[in-house]
């Protein structure tokens, strides 16, 4: 019997922990914006890809994209490996299981199972991305109110972003510390843009279905009609002769 690819990834997942009640924010982007995925495709390279590989990021969709910058698609490209080529990520398995305790599961399988009535797979993916606090009692010195007991550090700590974020005090320098944040959460948002468009998930990242996803749709519902229609004549044939 074959498991699907999002139990594995729910099973196998290096961010394993208690999900909380925390009340998902919404995801302020968009797919189509090309800025920001192309953004948010270079903070995946730079942040993400080392654990993370995607594997419905193949090189056609990526020729597919609006690249600006081609040489975002570029590195993008470079990291792409095997018969397949889709991005893989480039630790090893065996290290990454080693360190983390789980293999760090596929990121579009994953999020796609984060679907559920509280909000979109991309309001998830952004709501777990800032929710990361200093935890001296982890691992990583990390935790998140979303995902409590959370395996994963806080990769986006590095950035400019933060450091900016984090430099003004809320009472003395309210303003400038707004400006952080908002340039942070912007990045952040770029970042989902990518994952919610490489993964063509549709309707579970909170967008539309795309044309292709829908067409692949009624080609399967019109198949089970017809078949659906066989066996019906197949079996009033056969109970015919046996009456």
């Amino acid at each position: 019997m074959r498991v699907p690819s999002s139990l594995l990834a729910l099973c196998a997942i290096a961010l394993s922990g208690v999900v909380s009640a925390v009340e998902l924010q919404t995801w302020p982007g968009l797919p189509q914006d090309n800025a920001a995925l192309q953004s948010g495709a270079l903070t995946f390279v730079r942040h993400c890809l080392a654990c993370h590989g995607i594997t419905s990021a193949d090189r056609e969709r990526l020729e597919a994209a609006d690249f600006a910058d081609e040489s975002i698609r570029l590195e993008l490209q470079a990291f792409m490996l095997g018969r397949e080529e889709h991005l893989r990520a480039v630790a090893e398995p065996k290290v990454l299981k080693q360190a983390f305790g789980a293999s760090p599961p596929d990121l579009a399988a994953y999020l796609r199972s984060r679907h559920s009535a509280q909000g979109s797979s991309a309001d998830w993916a952004y709501t777990f991305l800032l929710s990361f606090q200093p935890d001296a009692n982890s691992g990583t010195g990390w935790n998140n109110t979303l995902v409590p007991g959370v395996r994963m550090p806080h990769v986006l700590y590095g950035l400019p972003e933060m450091a900016q974020k984090e430099s003004r005090k809320p009472k003395e320098y309210g303003p400038f510390r707004k400006a952080g944040q908002d340039k942070f959460d912007k990045r952040v948002s770029d970042l989902v843009a990518y994952l919610v468009w490489v993964s063509g998930s549709g309707q579970k990242f909170g967008h539309g279905a795309s044309g292709s996803a829908e067409r692949a749709g009624f080609v399967v519902l019109a198949f089970l009609a017809v078949l659906l229609a066989l066996v019906y004549v197949l079996k009033k044939s056969y109970w015919q002769g046996v009456r």
